[in-house]
């Protein structure tokens, strides 16, 4: 087991004409001496999404090239199947010695906005995606795929909309408000869905998670809330917003605040879940090689709680 289960992992740092300065690879063979430790984590929200990087063992000119670096990419999972993990900005850096392994901790952001406020007024021709990409070309490094866009309203809105001196996050928030949809970011990818109540998803991709594929323990069912916890082998395709088909035979069940919840068992033992956070975590020597997600279910067999006192 020298190889730990033939884990394999590049993160590489880029300057600011893109341009690979650094790069650190674990394929298949394991180096003595490095060791990267990370824990990031992913929201359905424009927010910035968080990742933590704990170096060991780095020569200095390695931490310098990383301290130049004005962004990093990282790709995680098995030998001949990673996936990006992550792409974000270098934040911070800092020295986590004394100790008996010398250690750098890098911090970094997913996306930063502009501060530079946008002016953009939009004709009533224009579709909810056509919208969305105005917005997004008003800044750099953010893409948009209409596969990612989600639940938006089809055809013309027949409606202008007005985005002047804010920044492209604050016009995301105001679409989002005036659609009643979700904008958010994964990797600099912008994903959308809907904010109904019981919606279904449109044309979502789904992955499935059990016990054949990489499901660690049981998951862990939030009755009271239509929510799930499920910890599963590192998987990048994990990403907030899409949707998980979870198939178990023996699920943890809770039920918060109520007494007993009225739902059929095959709702959880196979459903649907949506994700709305994902957790990526691992270390490179270690046991820890994770994703842990937390979704909640748009299906009404899950979602109508009912008091047995009714």
């Amino acid at each position: 087991m020298s190889n730990l289960f033939d884990r394999a992992f590049t993160l590489n740092g880029y300057d600011a004409a893109g341009n690979v300065i650094i790069s650190l690879t674990q394929n298949n063979k394991i180096n003595p001496m490095l060791r990267v430790v990370f824990h990031i984590t992913q929201h359905t929200s424009m927010i910035n999404n968080i990742a933590e990087f704990t170096i060991f063992n780095c020569a200095q000119k390695t931490i310098t090239q990383l301290l130049r670096s004005s962004y990093i990419t990282f790709e995680a999972g098995y030998v001949g199947n990673t996936k990006l993990i992550f792409k974000g900005n270098v934040m911070n850096l800092f020295d986590q010695r004394p100790q008996p392994d010398k250690a750098h901790t890098i911090y970094c952001l997913d996306y930063i906005d502009h501060p530079a406020p946008i002016n953009l007024i939009t004709s009533k021709s224009m579709s909810a995606s056509d919208v969305i990409k105005a917005v997004a070309g008003k800044t750099e490094d953010l893409i948009v795929m209409d596969k990612n866009l989600y639940d938006l309203p089809s055809g013309p809105l027949n409606k202008a909309m007005s985005f002047t001196n804010i920044t492209a996050w604050q016009a995301f928030l105001k679409i989002g408000r005036l659609l009643n949809i979700n904008i958010w970011q994964v990797n600099r990818v912008l994903y959308t869905s809907s904010k109904t109540d019981g919606a279904v998803p449109q044309n979502s991709p789904k992955v499935t998670i059990n016990y054949r594929n990489g499901m660690l323990q049981s998951p862990v069912f939030d009755v009271a809330n239509a929510g799930v916890n499920v910890q599963t082998l590192l998987n990048g395709q994990l990403i907030p917003g899409s949707d998980v088909i979870i198939e178990t035979v023996n699920p943890q069940v809770q039920f918060g605040a109520v007494n007993y919840a009225k739902f059929e068992q095959i709702a959880i033992t196979r459903g649907t879940w949506r994700i709305f956070q994902t957790d990526h975590i691992g270390d490179s020597r270690g046991q820890d090689w994770y994703s842990e997600i937390q979704g909640y279910s748009y299906q009404a067999t899950i979602s109508g709680v009912i008091p047995v006192n009714e």
